[in-house]
């Protein structure tokens, strides 16, 4: 049963919390290559967590290598499947699904090879044991093991888990209503389309200036030869009043090309303006994005642990202390007060469900 536990443990870290940013966003790119590499990345470290946190505690190392390898393997076909999935069938519902249906596949997987699969203890975990029901006055070492690792499990689901679908959810009801779906991409892809933007920007940026500079020299150009032929009329004519005009047809000349080069100056100026405004505005809503994820994991880590110990009364205050943080912006924009509701519900849910599934299975 602790096998069990340690190889499920090892999932949820490689897929909550060893899996980055970046590689979530390339398993969902347009390119078929970038998802495969990204597909592969997250399947390797899938393997290397589950090969070492097991064979810490499991001899049989060559066993140990073979499960992991096939749970890795696993891992990239499942994942390479959801990640095709996405990207072709355009429903506001299949992130949202598709994480559950993951999910239920990966453990499948881990269950079934479990079975066929027989680890032994090796001698760690029997001084683990002996630490446990001596030191610590544990009656039953191998029973706080499995309730620790039920907890932590059921802990990792719920709140790094619970973001996820969370907020696959508000973007699918967002959907619903008619809102743009770019917009859904947009938010769920966060840091990529933050830097494909900076870079849409800077070439704008390099295209404009690149554009006046052209134009600059081509009447530069036509300037210069202006120029010579008026020097060319000037040196004939023997008249002051045709070196005069000369003159003031060259000062002319000369207050254009000044005027000209301001002008190329001016859009540069003005291009890295809206850029430096363009970044300054991404980096706000990352920085409220990651506020708002980090409230919602507190706010499941302390409804799961009063629904633990049966304190759902106390619930309230939590609701009630979110509520009032909010109220100013529930009150302006009725959007808003919609999506928190929807959300603060769902969250709440997670977060009760996962301490009556804990309070049910733990021994």
């Amino acid at each position: 049963m602790i096998s069990l536990l340690i190889t499920v443990f090892s999932h949820v870290t490689s897929d909550f919390i060893f899996q980055t940013d970046n590689i979530c966003n390339k398993r969902l790119h347009d390119n078929a290559s970038i998802r495969i590499k990204a597909n592969g990345q997250h399947s390797i470290i899938t393997f290397l967590t589950v090969f070492l946190l097991v064979s810490i505690f499991y001899s049989s190392i060559s066993e140990i290598f073979v499960f992991a390898a096939i749970i890795g393997g696993s891992h990239f076909f499942i994942d390479s499947v959801k990640s095709f999935t996405c990207r072709k069938v355009k429903n506001c519902w299949t992130s949202f699904c598709a994480f559950f249906l993951d999910q239920i596949l990966h453990l499948l997987v881990i269950f079934t090879l479990w079975i066929n699969f027989n680890f032994k203890l090796n001698s760690i975990s029997f001084k683990i044991k002996e630490v446990l029901e001596s030191s610590f006055s544990i009656a039953n070492g191998r029973a706080f093991a499995v309730n620790l690792l039920i907890f932590i499990i059921i802990f990792v689901y719920v709140t790094l888990g619970g973001d996820i679908i969370i907020k696959n959810l508000l973007y699918a009801l967002r959907v619903i209503k008619g809102e743009a779906i770019e917009e859904i991409e947009i938010e769920s892809n966060a840091p990529e389309r933050y830097k494909i933007d900076g870079q849409g920007q800077q070439n704008k940026t390099i295209g404009q200036t690149a554009a006046a500079k052209d134009t600059g020299s081509k009447e530069k150009n036509e300037n210069k030869k202006k120029k010579n032929k008026k020097g060319s009329k000037r040196e004939k004519s023997k008249e002051l009043n045709i070196d005069d005009r000369s003159i003031a047809a060259d000062s002319g000349i000369t207050q254009d090309e000044n005027a000209k080069e301001a002008t190329i100056e001016q859009v540069t100026v003005t291009a890295a303006k809206d850029e430096d405004k363009t970044g300054e505005l991404n980096s706000e809503k990352v920085k409220k994005d990651s506020k708002g994820k980090y409230i919602g994991i507190l706010e499941r880590i302390i409804i799961m642990i009063l629904t633990m110990y049966s304190s759902f009364t106390s619930i309230a205050f939590v609701l009630t202390a979110k509520s009032i943080v909010r109220s100013k912006k529930i009150e302006e924009e009725p959007e808003f007060a919609e999506e928190y509701l929807i959300g603060t519900l769902g969250s709440i849910l997670l977060a009760i469900l996962g301490g009556c599934v804990f309070n049910l299975i733990h021994t």
